[in-house]
């Protein structure tokens, strides 16, 4: 069961009253009545920021505390508390939109901290990675970056969906790309939970036995993902709230036809061995084999009704979900609607090799992992080096520029850019950190001046003095370090290589609302800005040159237009075309020396990425 931040008595807020004061009373009693009456193991999100430790300017919950020890000195208390009844935290809820108001880096220090925190009070315990609002990998990467690898067991997502249908082949799609980002950072042996999926009947065309259907369905296919670790499915929510929702329960308590297809599902796919997934004129087929038995589970992708011709083999029974069970008596088809139907019987398709399935298969599984900018690790020296005894309870953070959410280094004069890590010592003894950066030949190191005291940190600063001659627009800066001598987690991410100041956003993140200026109609997706119209203000006060780099298209190829103007009143075409997302660059140097304007409108048009290179 997930619960807490927000939404449940385990709330950081309605927990920790002001700076060292908790009340325990609610939670103890959600923990009672859960745990201890119900015997569910518990998921409990950490979050989310009280007044008095918000760092927003009324306050708001949504915002990283303003001192980061009054998060760990939670996490620790909660972890503690609860260590022989809660195993599984996770941190914060959707940080990739409006629920976490800092910056990727900000998510990436909380992430760091909870970490530490959490598994000095109970080293038993397991960190789910704070479930993204869709399958954003843009922002995954960013994380993964910030050196994130080490501090968290498990990878949760929200893959939700739209529509009266549910597209299977995207849902796993994207679940296998986040499983090839994943792999490409040497995390193989995470488990993917799915900590949010679900469809509302307060949505159009989303009536309670569709939303039983789709349910159904997606529950299925979550299990035939095992290959790439999905290993856990969570519907949202339990009850509706205040109306028709996504609840498996009325708000007046009655039961939805979702909860007899939920508690259906789990009866019959309990203890299941997926084998292989067949289908084709829009019916999905997916086998199982289960006490003995082998069992298909089959429905019409759409909601027409088709016949299903059976596959060789000696098929005994079936029933729809929540139906009655109907002997086969010889018969070689079946009709099958949009809720499920299954086929029990003894056939030879777990043993026969021909067409098996693998999702391994459409992963590509490399001998060598690729680097997360295009280099390649070979991947036994990879493992190798993940194996080494890392000391995780000091970490280090390096601080992002506020117009970016890359780091960018300056050819021109190292002394404007400095590599500026934060290093926090979350042990039990004083320490010395020394820290390397490098890109390319290029290399320089730094260290604490004095020890860090538990609990203390301390900025360290690094200069680069890059050539003009070295012309690449980005490269990849490592940093490793050790503390008293023992190697802590390292870190590796892009950087901009530029002659003066850059900007740089994820479109629908934090950063993105400090250019945004109008916003008409427009809807927000994982990293994406789409239809309507948008624009945003940039200064360019005091720039001779800017060029602006924009991952923009549109939805099925259709026109898009950016149009750019120094007073909002006289626009002009800056760029435009027919096509997908896709890389465009543009001069802006005609309107350098003051305020910018780019405006986006066409035809369902999309934005993921903005990348803005000045020189003064």
């Amino acid at each position: 069961m997930r619960c807490g931040a927000g939404c449940t008595a385990l709330d950081w807020g309605a927990i920790n009253k002001a700076r060292g004061v908790y009340d325990w009373t609610e939670a103890d009693k959600e923990v009672e009545s859960t745990y201890g009456k119900e015997k569910a193991d518990l998921l409990v999100i950490l979050g989310y920021t009280p007044r008095w430790a918000s760092s927003g300017p009324n306050g708001e919950n949504n915002y990283p505390p303003k001192d980061l020890s009054d998060w760990s000195n939670f996490v620790s208390e909660i972890v503690a508390r609860y260590k022989n009844r809660v195993k599984y935290w996770e941190v914060w809820n959707e940080p990739d939109i409006g629920f976490w108001q800092g910056s990727i880096a900000q998510y990436a220090e909380l992430l760091k901290s909870a970490y530490v925190a959490a598994k000095k009070s109970d080293p038993t315990c397991r960190i789910v990675f704070g479930g993204m609002a869709g399958v954003n990998l843009p922002f995954l990467q960013r994380v993964y970056e910030l050196g994130c690898r080490e501090y968290f067991d498990v990878m949760a997502v929200h893959p939700y969906q739209w529509g009266e249908t549910f597209d299977d082949e995207w849902f796993a799609a994207q679940l296998c790309e986040l499983r090839k980002l994943m792999m490409r950072w040497g995390d193989t042996e995470k488990e993917i939970w799915l900590t949010e999926i679900g469809w509302s009947t307060g949505s159009p065309g989303i009536d309670e036995e569709t939303q039983s259907n789709l349910l159904a369905q997606a529950m299925v296919i979550t299990r035939t993902l095992q290959d790439i670790k999905v290993s856990k499915c969570f519907w949202f929510s339990v009850k509706d709230w205040g109306g028709p929702g996504y609840g498996l329960i009325r708000s007046d308590g009655t039961q939805k036809p979702a909860l007899l297809a939920y508690k259906e599902v789990i009866a019959h796919l309990a203890g299941a061995k997926y084998i292989r997934s067949y289908g084709k004129d829009g019916v999905r087929c997916h086998l199982f084999a289960k006490d003995g038995l082998e069992m298909l589970v089959v429905w019409s992708r759409d909601k027409s009704i088709r016949k299903f011709p059976l596959p060789q083999g000696d098929w005994v029974r079936y029933e729809p979900l929540g139906g009655q069970v109907t002997e086969l008596c010889g018969q070689s088809e079946i009709e099958v609607g949009p809720r499920p139907v299954l086929v029990y019987g003894k056939s030879q398709l777990a043993s026969n090799a021909d067409g098996e399935r693998r999702v391994a298969g459409r992963l590509e599984v490399m001998s060598d992992f690729p680097g997360p900018q295009g280099r390649s690790e070979p991947a036994g020296r990879l493992r190798k080096r993940m194996a080494e005894s890392l000391r995780k309870d000091i970490w280090y953070s390096i601080q992002i520029p506020e117009s970016t959410t890359r780091l960018w280094l300056s050819r021109r004069n190292p002394k404007e850019t400095p590599i500026i890590a934060e290093v926090h010592n979350d042990g039990v003894s004083p320490v010395i950190v020394e820290l390397e950066a490098r890109v390319g030949a290029f290399r320089t190191r730094a260290r604490t001046t004095e020890p860090i005291r538990p609990g203390g940190k301390a900025t360290v600063q690094m200069y680069l003095n890059l050539p003009m001659g070295y012309r690449l627009p980005c490269d990849t800066l490592e940093v490793k370090g050790r503390a008293n001598g023992v190697t802590i987690p390292e870190t590796r991410m892009q950087v901009r290589i530029a002659d003066g100041p850059v900007i740089e956003f994820l479109a629908n993140s934090t950063l993105e609302g400090k250019y945004l200026v109008e916003c008409e109609g427009t809807g927000c997706a994982p990293s994406v800005r789409f239809g309507g119209t948008w624009t945003y203000r940039f200064d360019l006060s005091g720039v001779k040159e800017a060029v602006v780099d924009l991952c923009v298209g549109a939805h099925q190829a259709n026109d898009w237009t950016v149009l750019v103007s120094r007073d909002r009143m006289q626009w002009q075409t800056l760029l435009a075309g027919k096509s997908n997302r896709g890389w465009q660059k543009a001069d802006l140097t005609p309107y350098a020396g003051g305020e910018v304007f780019l405006k986006f409108t066409g035809n369902d048009q999309q934005l993921s990425e903005l990348v803005l290179m000045t020189k003064r």
